[in-house]
């Protein structure tokens, strides 16, 4: 059995389960989110257009335009660009897998287009999100040849919010198969893991803004600080 070689994630401060039932599952189909368990749930924010379930993924999708720049941002209609491995991406801006809030945005949408999936702490319980993998066989248009597809990097879009009543000072994130063990870091080939390589798209977490500072879909939420802040990583960042 293959699952994807590698999952990205960033921001997202929640368990993911993989489950390890079907051959050569390499990628995630759009209706790979099963649901969550533990202290909390995934907020459907209709402000931002999101509707249920609250989390999509996205394979092989891009919208932007080969001119695009911050300056000039042409976005063009939907169309297949296969990238399996984010190390040598220079911006998370080009990405076109990913795990992000089930609304009309991309991957490679625009800062502020509502993004990240909105999990929200309830309880002191670990919170799980489940998902399931896919045997979609992904065919390259241009050549009529099958996309390698045996190792896949995804990134997560993703925000945590506490409102569980309890100071946070540290969370893990944990990659586990159906039966609720860690991924085999010895057993790639059959494992998700984190690809540690795409540190130029940006690893790790962040404080969203500072309490004076703008930050997208924040409004006047923050923290006290003008700026943004990085999350001090003690192990994987």
């Amino acid at each position: 059995m293959k699952i994807k070689k590698y999952l990205l994630v960033s921001v997202a401060p929640v368990a993911l389960v993989v489950p390890l039932t079907i051959a050569h599952a390499d990628t995630f189909d759009t209706d790979a989110f099963i649901g969550t368990s533990g202290g909390g749930f995934v907020y459907v924010d209709e402000k931002e257009n999101v509707v249920e379930p609250g989390i999509k993924a996205i394979t092989f999708t891009a919208s932007r335009d080969n001119e695009y720049t911050n300056e000039n941002p042409v976005i063009v209609e939907p169309y297949d660009r296969f990238t399996t491995s984010f190390s040598d991406l220079d911006s998370r801006g080009i990405v076109t897998n990913c795990l992000m809030a089930s609304n009309e945005a991309l991957c490679d949408s625009i800062s502020g287009s509502g993004k990240r999936i909105k999990n929200y702490l309830t309880g002191m319980d670990p919170f799980d999100t489940h998902f399931r993998t896919s045997t979609k066989e992904y065919i390259n248009t241009e050549t009529d040849e099958p996309i390698d597809t045996s190792s896949v990097d995804y990134f997560t879009f993703g925000k945590m919010s506490n409102f569980t009543g309890a100071r946070i000072t540290g969370f893990n994130i944990e990659l586990l198969d159906k039966d609720g063990n860690l991924m085999d870091e010895l057993d790639p080939d059959n494992t998700a893991l984190f690809n540690l390589d795409a540190t130029d798209i940006g690893l790790g977490a962040g404080l969203t803004d500072g309490l004076f500072g703008g930050g997208g879909q924040e409004g006047e939420i923050g923290f006290f600080s003008p700026e943004k802040t990085k999350v001090v990583c003690q192990k994987v960042c």
